[in-house]
């Protein structure tokens, strides 16, 4: 029967495979290994609260398996649930398991949920075990700007940016940290510069523009707008022009440019230079060591 539903499994038929395994639970209740396939199964098939219920008859047979507590946690994130899905993955990496992308989850949901010295914490965690990876320092580097404490941010990016060409997440701190101390000519002449080495280089114009603008929102509406021109499928840019829309009191404009921006991507932040402020966290793959594995 295990047989036949992972075949089934296979061939992309999970409602089948779905009712073979019942049919198994139905007779062998003590098999942890077939609910999780089973939530598995579930969970492709989008019903994610039947999938979790499969997950938690698993845990009832082995409480201190972690990766089933990683489970939960991933299916908590997809239904947005953060609270739960932090209490699970915090069980999860108690049990010290998969360490890595559970510690990452922690980290990207506490950011999530505005707790940003749990997140701290959990990314210097990180940088601890793997110290050559960027990311971290840059999470940290964007954590420490937000708090306002700008030492620690320029700092922390600068260490990316004096070791890696691939920095544009710290050349944004740093500019950002910048702008905050009133170091104008200085966040310009940054923001140039990353203009000739970024893989995105409208985002560092934006950075540029509102330098020269912060002064005069009609300097900065002319220029928004012709750079809305080059780029007019660009959501950052069209969220620029619309701030500069809104400060000269042009709502209908800027409602416009809103609504084309949103068409363009539902999910980006109004403020596009300060997009990185608000990332959603990560669903880390679970490591199936203390998973089923779907093969006979």
């Amino acid at each position: 029967m295990h047989h036949a539903a992972l075949a089934l499994a296979q061939v992309s038929e999970p409602e089948l495979a779905e009712d073979a395994i019942n049919r198994a639970l139905n007779i062998w209740q003590d098999e942890a290994e077939w609910f999780i396939l089973r939530a598995e199964l579930q969970e492709k098939q989008g019903k994610l609260q039947d999938a979790t219920q499969s997950v938690k008859f698993a845990l009832g047979l082995e409480p201190n398996n972690p990766g089933y507590w990683q489970y939960l946690g991933e299916l908590a994130l997809s239904e947005g649930d953060l609270h739960t899905a932090r209490n699970h993955y915090a069980k999860a990496n108690s049990l010290k398991y998969n360490t890595i992308p559970v510690i990452e989850a922690l980290a990207d949901i506490n950011r999530q949920l505005g707790d940003y010295p749990e997140s701290i914490a959990y990314y210097k965690e990180l940088h601890i075990l793997e110290p050559n990876n960027d990311s971290y320092l840059e999470s940290l580097a964007e954590l420490y700007f937000i708090i306002q404490d700008y030492d620690l941010a320029m700092e922390t990016a600068d260490k990316v940016i004096n070791r890696s060409l691939n920095c544009e997440r710290a050349l944004k701190v740093k500019i950002e940290t910048l702008i905050s101390r009133q170091a104008f000519d200085e966040a310009k002449k940054l923001a140039n510069d990353a203009m000739l080495i970024a893989k995105d280089p409208i985002t560092f114009e934006i950075y540029r523009i509102r330098i020269e603008a912060r002064e005069n929102p009609a300097n900065g509406l002319r220029m928004a707008t012709n750079l809305a021109h080059e780029h007019p499928d660009y959501p950052n840019v069209l969220n620029l022009l619309a701030q500069y829309q809104i400060s000269l009191d042009q709502k209908q404009n800027a409602e416009k440019t809103l609504i084309r921006s949103l068409q363009l991507d539902k999910s980006n932040p109004r403020n596009a230079s300060r997009a990185w402020r608000s990332k959603p966290p990560k669903q880390q793959p679970r490591n199936r060591a203390n998973l089923p594995q779907t093969s006979a």
